[in-house]
Parts: C-alpha cells; sequence; structure tokens
C-alpha cells in the first residue's frame, strides 16, 4: 500500500462503526504546497479507494462489493457514505 492508501485505510479503521461522508476523504489528499481542484482531488480519491479495494479483496478473498460499504445519507440523499466492512481489519 502507498501512503495514500494507508491514510484512507487508517482513516476507515478508525472510523469503522460508523458511515462516514465519501468527501471527507478529500481532506486526506490536500497537500499544502499544491492546490488542486475539486474534481482533480475527487479523482484521486476514487482511483486509490478502487485500489484498496481491490488489494483488500485479493489479500482477504472478499468480493470487491463487500469491502466497503456504501449508502445515501439519510438527511441529504445528494450525500454519499462509505464504511469499512465491520471486523474486516482488526488492529491491536
Amino acid at each position: 500500500f502507498d501512503s495514500n492508501e494507508l491514510k484512507i485505510i487508517t482513516y476507515l479503521i478508525k472510523n469503522q462503526a460508523d458511515y462516514i461522508p465519501l468527501n471527507s476523504l478529500n481532506n486526506l489528499f490536500e497537500q499544502d504546497d499544491l492546490t488542486e481542484n475539486y474534481s482533480s482531488t475527487t479523482k484521486r480519491r476514487e482511483i486509490t479507494l478502487n485500489a484498496i479495494i481491490t488489494k483488500l479483496s485479493f489479500i482477504t478473498g472478499i468480493n470487491e462489493s463487500d469491502i466497503i460499504l456504501y449508502r445515501k445519507n439519510p438527511d441529504d440523499k445528494r450525500m454519499k457514505e462509505i464504511k469499512l466492512k465491520e471486523n474486516l481489519i482488526q488492529t491491536k
């Protein structure tokens, strides 16, 4: 896993019990010396998230569609939320 993938995995593990807004992952990609537009950041987030899903699926043998759970925010249906499947990764 590269550094961006590890940032996302760590963030998902810390929030494993709750659904988090998908766009909250964008903050993990922001760099002080680099100014990117929203669509570039979103594209990098999607590419990184898909790489994580593929790698975790390969390592665990779980279907890619079962690694990350998606839902629409109950209050604002325009917002997507994600959550790492419970008990997929356990920390000590």
